[in-house]
């Protein structure tokens, strides 16, 4: 496991955020595992391997447990208000290792958001305070979480041209505001609320980019997104 309190991603702004190995915490099925996953090239995928290094003789509970102790102990170090991006890399397959991420966040001083393939696995309640929406790469999808009581991102190949949010079979799409408007995640903070999320029916979409993108569209592709 990998944490930084003070993030140097334009995009996102100052906020801490924490990585963990792909091989050991993130679910088999994810179908962008190994096949355009973003986490797995550029800078973050050199954070990656250094993550996957250090854990190589760790089995993925004890990773969760070393996480949540991090966070516990980035805590105390943490200004009051900062925010927390868990889970740049790494996911959470089981309840255990999600509650670990939530003792964690407990003591955080600001907010604390992620994103999760194993939505479909593990309940809501196992993350805690933690905002976190399920990843997903259909509208179906999104709805299926919307009902099992999460908030949803929604991977798309573009995003419409005056970057406005619309509704798609029921559900309002939001475009990410950083792809669109050069928002940065600490101004924009809808990642941050996925009870309001969830209240307006909605998702957060993020377009397909970056040196992943042609593997990303192929798996898009065989999707009704």
């Amino acid at each position: 496991m990998y944490a930084v309190l003070h993030s140097k991603n334009a995009k996102v702004g100052d906020v801490a955020a924490t990585y963990a190995p792909i091989s050991k915490t993130c679910p088999a099925n994810c179908p962008l595992r190994d096949n355009g996953c973003y986490a797995q090239s550029g800078n973050v995928g050199f954070k990656v391997r250094r993550t996957e290094e250090y854990s190589a003789d760790l089995d993925g509970d004890t990773v969760a447990i070393l996480e949540g102790d991090e966070i516990a102990d980035m805590a105390r170090h943490a200004p009051l208000g900062h925010a927390l991006r868990i889970h740049v890399s790494g996911d959470a397959t089981t309840a255990f290792r999600a509650a670990q991420m939530a003792r964690g966040a407990f003591f955080w001083p600001g907010k604390v958001w992620s994103y999760t393939h194993a939505w479909g696995d593990v309940p809501r309640a196992a993350w805690g305070r933690v905002s976190v929406l399920a990843s997903c790469e259909t509208l179906a999808g999104v709805k299926l979480a919307l009902a099992l009581g999460y908030a949803a991102a929604l991977v798309v190949a573009s995003h419409p041209e005056n970057g406005r949010a619309e509704t798609r079979d029921g559900v309002k799409v939001i475009p990410c505001p950083a792809q669109t408007r050069d928002v940065k995640c600490t101004d924009c903070r809808l990642c941050w609320n996925d009870k309001l999320l969830i209240a307006q029916g909605a998702c957060i979409a993020f377009s397909a980019h970056g040196a992943t993108k042609k593997r990303t569209l192929k798996v898009l592709g065989g999707h009704n997104v």
